[in-house]
């Protein structure tokens, strides 16, 4: 069943929609594609990972050579390297959003795990970060 061009127009004047509105949500589609994929496209690939606690260096390991590391603290937390990713594997916080952040690998990426006061920050090759955003 095929609607004419002006049957469409219509049906979509009936429920409100006007061609302004097609517009709109036409455009939001392709920027939503374009960010998207500069999203997965973009950023330095990392070489290192910095465990800190307490904003204190505890570790520098290569993202390239799979480890597992538990963090001092007493909180449980074990820092997962494989395939050049990183992840918090486990943490005994009581939300566990640092376990739910999975796998980072890119320049300036971080996992934070605030009750344990630890952070696991992936960086570049050259020692600098790569910045997601100036502010003024």
């Amino acid at each position: 069943m095929s609607m004419s061009r002006r049957a469409i127009i219509d049906k979509a004047k009936s429920i409100g929609i006007r061609q302004g509105d097609l517009l709109v949500v036409a455009l939001l589609l392709v920027l939503s594609l374009v960010m998207l994929g500069l999203t997965l496209c973009g950023g330095q690939q990392g070489r290192w990972v910095r465990v800190c606690v307490n904003g204190e260096e505890t570790a520098v390991l290569y993202l390239d050579r799979d480890t597992l590391y538990e963090v001092p603290g007493g909180m449980g937390n074990v820092v997962e390297i494989s395939g050049g990713r990183v992840r918090m594997l486990t943490a005994h916080c009581p939300d566990g959003s640092c376990v739910g952040q999975g796998y980072i690998s890119r320049a300036g990426e971080c996992v934070v795990c605030l009750p344990a006061r630890v952070t696991v920050t992936v960086t570049a090759e050259d020692g600098s970060e790569e910045l997601d955003a100036v502010a003024f």
